[in-house]
């Protein structure tokens, strides 16, 4: 393994699932247990892919791809280094050149052909990239996304039954994967039910297939199951925004506030809002005195009026709601917002607050509530809580940013330069080291400034960065 990437794989304990924990809304611990994989198997292809599509999803693809070039230098003769490098790049053309030179070493390395058909179907060569997702297939029939790709491809040409038949296969191949179940449910409308239901009993703690399943369970009326579905999904994955919302639905028809026939008038609402708000209005504004104790309803109403610019008839929509249904993170967020949005922070930041710590995974609420904090109980306040959000969420740039400009704003511009260079360390994103240069310039460190800006260049390529780096020094 090469020293680049073994410096990416810091000394960690390997002790917890990847994919939960970015479930639960964690990725740097996510992130840490993927490096640990890593170095614990770093002969296992599968922990390799899960790092480098982790790093993508967390904004850290060039390091990846640079990780990932050393790896394929130090192991010429590899073709998994080759493939896990065309994995990893960023330019199309250089992971087409990556996955050659893996099936270069070996013409019967499955996952390069994968990615040469997940390149083809990305530029729209639907025909090529079935060829080679069959060929992978022929070869190792235990990749998922070779079957998910294949599937796709038939879609695209509107060949449904043989889509049917792929997912069909796919299950049969891979029963442990979740991608054919789902995919059978949706090519099979008539049979999506029993689908899911075979693909909990094979994947009983799955929240993709337990939320699948809740949400075809509330359309057939079977209310205590989808219940019981969805807190199953939520448990394992409680980000999941249309699992919560789901379960929010299941509540009020349980609570006999909501119908079959109203929640499919509300979900058509909901479909309306953008393209047909009028009609949307309408619909809602019957739905108001058909239901007029399903919070939903209201919640509804408040967010197509704020959209609409109509903010003080929002305001009463959603004390509506908020009366209904007070400990709801929607409405308090939603409200929150709203209150936010029209200067009143005061009322703000108890609603924020409340919303936040039920849905602490919601990194935006959180820098919501900070930034309400701020206005409600003063600067300090506002900067105590923004740390407490970035702390929690290092992963993320708007707590650590928000944070930054709080205190730059109240002339504490050194404390802003130790978050960042703190921030760096544990996540090196190219915007936050572009903003610690700024820190540094603004303290008049030149030297160090230019230094970040000449590691930039490094890291990205990008010229204008060594640009700066010299600008900086010539003054």
């Amino acid at each position: 393994m090469s020293m680049k990437l073994l410096l990416l794989l810091a000394s960690l304990a390997w002790s917890a699932d990847p994919e939960q924990l970015m479930r639960e809304g964690r990725p740097v611990q996510a992130l840490e247990a993927a490096q640990a994989q890593v170095r614990e198997t770093p002969d296992d292809v599968e922990d390799h892919e899960l790092l480098i599509d982790l790093m993508f999803s967390l904004g850290l693809g060039i390091q990846g791809e640079l990780a990932y070039l050393q790896f394929a230098d130090d192991n010429p003769g590899n073709p998994m280094a080759w493939y896990l490098l065309g994995r990893a790049a960023l330019d199309p053309v250089r992971a087409n050149t990556a996955y050659a030179k893996a099936l270069s070493l070996d013409p019967t390395y499955a996952r390069a052909m994968m990615g040469l058909a997940a390149l083809q179907r990305a530029q729209g060569n639907t025909a090529d990239a079935e060829k080679l997702y069959r060929q992978a297939l022929e070869l190792d029939k235990s990749l998922s996304e070779a079957w998910s790709g294949l599937g796709a491809c038939l879609v695209q040409q509107e060949r449904h039954a043989e889509a049917l038949d792929n997912a069909l296969a796919a299950m049969a191949a891979i029963p442990y994967d979740r991608e054919g179940y789902l995919a059978a449910a949706v090519l099979e409308p008539d049979m999506a039910l029993q689908h899911l239901q075979r693909g909990v009993k094979a994947n009983p703690n799955d929240p993709e297939l337990l939320a699948a399943l809740g949400k075809l369970q509330i359309g057939a009326g079977e209310y205590k199951a989808a219940r019981e579905s969805l807190d199953k999904a939520l448990a394992a994955s409680p980000a999941d925004p249309q699992a919560n919302y789901d379960r929010a639905v299941v509540g009020e028809l349980e609570r006999g506030t909501l119908d079959a026939a109203g929640l499919s008038r509300l979900m058509r609402a909901r479909a309306l809002g953008e393209k047909a708000p009028v009609a949307a209005q309408i619909e809602v504004d019957a739905l108001i005195q058909d239901y007029p104790d399903c919070y939903l309803v209201f919640l509804l109403d408040g967010m197509m009026k704020v959209e609409a610019g109509r903010k003080t008839e929002a305001l009463d929509s959603l004390n509506k709601a908020l009366e209904l249904a007070p400990e709801s993170p929607d409405v308090l967020g939603t409200m929150g917002l709203l209150l936010l949005a029209l200067n009143d922070p005061q009322r703000a930041y108890p609603l924020l607050d409340k919303a936040y710590k039920a849905r602490s995974w919601d990194v935006e609420l959180g820098v919501s509530a900070g930034m309400a904090a701020a206005g409600a109980l003063g600067a300090n306040a506002g900067v105590t809580y923004l740390g407490q959000v970035a702390e929690a969420h290092p992963t993320e740039l708007s707590p650590i940013m928000a944070l930054v400009s709080l205190l730059t704003q109240v002339g504490r511009t050194d404390a802003a330069y130790h978050v960042l260079a703190r921030a760096t360390e544990r996540f090196p994103h190219p915007t936050l080291l572009l903003s610690k240069a700024a820190a540094a310039q603004d303290l008049g460190r030149r030297e160090e400034a230019a230094a970040i800006l000449e590691e930039l260049f490094q890291l990205t390529g990008d010229p204008k960065y060594e640009q700066m780096a010299q600008e900086l020094r010539a003054q």
